[in-house]
């Protein structure tokens, strides 16, 4: 199984298998960390989750250079450098839960960021801590 640092397709039986078990589920908050702990995303339907977790879901790389406001900070090359550039983000294994506040049937997971060549993307907090666990490991 690939881990959270992965840009392989995820194990779409994970979807196959919630959605089973959540019939009544209508829709999937599919939530990515910005810096500032902020989560953004995008909502989709239950029959494009199946799809996220086997092909990844592009959002904007500018995701990541969101200050507190929501306000881009274009000194990070991700807003306007590259032209406000698409990323694949697939979900992180283990993250899709039932939202039960919701009024509508609604779950959610949580993604990671990968640049167009597969690489972690390097402003996704979730990477940025993997690379600061991998420093401490020979410790």
């Amino acid at each position: 199984m690939p881990s959270d640092r992965d840009a392989r397709p995820r194990d779409a039986g994970e979807a196959t298998r919630f959605l089973a078990e959540n019939p009544d589920i209508l829709a999937v908050q599919l939530l990515l960390t910005d810096p500032s702990g902020v989560a953004r995303g995008k909502i989709v339907r239950r029959h494009e989750l199946e799809p996220v977790y086997a092909q990844g879901r592009y959002l904007p790389g500018s995701i990541l250079s969101l200050d507190i406001t929501g306000a881009d900070v274009e000194e990070t090359g991700l807003v306007w450098d590259d032209g406000d550039a698409d990323r694949r983000c697939f979900p992180v294994p283990g993250t899709l839960v039932r939202a039960p506040w919701h009024a509508e049937p609604t779950a959610q997971a949580l993604l990671t960021m990968h640049e167009l060549d597969g690489a972690p993307a390097p402003a996704d907090p979730r990477h940025a801590l993997a690379r600061v666990i991998e420093r401490f490991a020979p410790l």
